[in-house]
């Protein structure tokens, strides 16, 4: 009954279906809507929508230790419903929103996921586990060892890969592509 490892072995040896307990904790229009009109998260808002990530996770960072933990569902559902991925998982972590497993865990670039789990017969739930751990789906992630993108591809690993599939070698711009990635 419970989502967690031992849960889920149980359900296996008994033939069911695990459960995972999903819940949406999406608070009403009005609330939602309320936390959309504050002066910091209307700017949080306006940066990420011109580009300038860096600045919106500034006000993000400057905002979230004066939210109530219940505001701070509404936060993390405005960052989501703006299509901020990364900052959305981040911010139902902080929410401890547990057992909202859309937010928690989305399922981005449906496409591409798809069409690499058949051209390479890995699991897409696979493809999908390994984006959600090492980038939470930030396409322009970069770690400080020089892993990049979705994956986090190191170049000469990237590079690598490329030779053995018989593709183009890419250059390292083209890491940050969830396509190319």
């Amino acid at each position: 009954a419970d989502r967690q490892y031992y849960g889920f072995l149980a359900a296996e040896s008994l033939g069911r279906k695990p459960a995972l307990n999903d819940q949406s904790a999406r608070p009403d229009d009005e609330v939602i809507n309320a936390m959309q009109q504050r002066p910091a998260m209307q700017r949080l808002s306006e940066l990420y929508a011109v580009g300038d990530r860096a600045n919106a996770r500034r006000e993000w960072a400057m905002l979230l230790p004066n939210l109530e933990q219940s505001d701070r569902a509404a936060a993390a559902y405005v960052i989501a419903d703006l299509g901020w991925i990364d900052l959305g998982i981040m911010a139902a972590n902080a929410a401890e929103l547990r057992d909202d497993l859309s937010l928690r865990f989305p399922s981005p670039y449906t496409s591409t996921f798809v069409k690499e789990s058949r051209a390479s017969s890995v699991p897409v739930s696979f493809l999908y586990g390994v984006a959600r751990q090492e980038s939470a789906f930030a396409p322009k992630a970069q770690s400080s060892a020089g892993a990049l993108g979705l994956m986090q591809l190191m170049p000469a690993t990237a590079a690598a890969t490329a030779r053995n599939a018989g593709e183009p070698m890419p250059v390292t711009a083209a890491l940050f592509d969830p396509a190319v990635n």
